[in-house]
């Protein structure tokens, strides 16, 4: 079973993302964050194979959060979402494994999914 955590500040984004990975032919756990406080007490018991986590997520700089990931035993594979294009050069130079604009269609974030999964050697979805 894939685990995915996805951290964002929208409840919208947050639920919509819900939905588009619940159309997904694979079996997955999904845990929802709102903020960093939130994010940091699932992490360990979820220990999710991906985490979707909102660029601008309330409680620290993505930076911050990225660098912090590395010190995990197990770390999870990083999509970084933003509704700014201009991140998305910085959030993979310092690590994440993929980048979404938040504008772009749902077929984006699959594929970024579906490459994140293989390069993780967990579940081919």
């Amino acid at each position: 079973m894939l685990r995915i955590m996805v951290a964002d500040s929208d409840v919208r984004v947050r639920n919509a993302l819900q939905w588009l990975l619940a159309q997904e032919p694979a079996q997955m756990r999904v845990e929802l964050s709102a903020d960093l406080e939130a994010l940091v007490a699932r992490m360990p018991s979820l220990a999710p194979d991906v985490l979707m986590l909102d660029w601008d997520l309330p409680g620290r700089a993505s930076v911050a959060l990225l660098f912090a990931l590395t010190s995990l035993a197990k770390k999870p594979r990083v999509i970084v979402l933003s509704s700014d294009m201009d991140v998305a050069n910085t959030a993979l130079a310092l690590g994440c494994d993929a980048f979404v604009y938040k504008g772009d269609p749902p077929e984006i974030l699959r594929a970024a999914l579906r490459t994140v999964v293989v390069a993780a050697d967990a579940v081919v979805i």
